[in-house]
């Protein structure tokens, strides 16, 4: 009886370690830092187009302003943007290359600003 008794109190223990640890670091696996590879930074490199910065009550929000390149001769039919907000933990310069591939419209990227 004083096994199953030491065993239970060691189960009870682990349990409540988890459960402890789970409570403690819940933030960090439900709020995923979006971050940006060394590669994806040198390949923003390549691109002419501008890296912005927001201050919004007190959140930084950062992204990408995407412009077509046009020559001064070619018209502007519409002032039509496409607005981007990237989902929790996704790093919109990841998407730089498929916006820049499928639409011809200049694409303002914006990192998620968080719960």
């Amino acid at each position: 009886m004083k096994a199953i008794l030491s065993w239970m109190k060691l189960l009870l223990l682990l349990f409540l370690g988890i459960a402890l640890a789970l409570y403690l670091l819940q933030d960090q696996m439900i709020f995923l830092k979006p971050g940006i590879r060394a590669e994806q930074r040198r390949a923003l490199a390549n691109y002419s187009d501008q890296e912005y910065s927001l201050k919004v009550d007190g959140a930084i929000l950062k992204g990408w302003l995407l412009e077509p390149q046009r020559s001064p001769a070619d018209p502007v039919e519409d002032e039509s943007i496409i607005l981007y907000f990237g989902g929790n933990g996704e790093e919109v310069s990841n998407n730089i290359d498929f916006f820049l591939e499928h639409f011809n419209v200049p694409i303002l990227l914006v990192n998620y600003r968080g719960y």
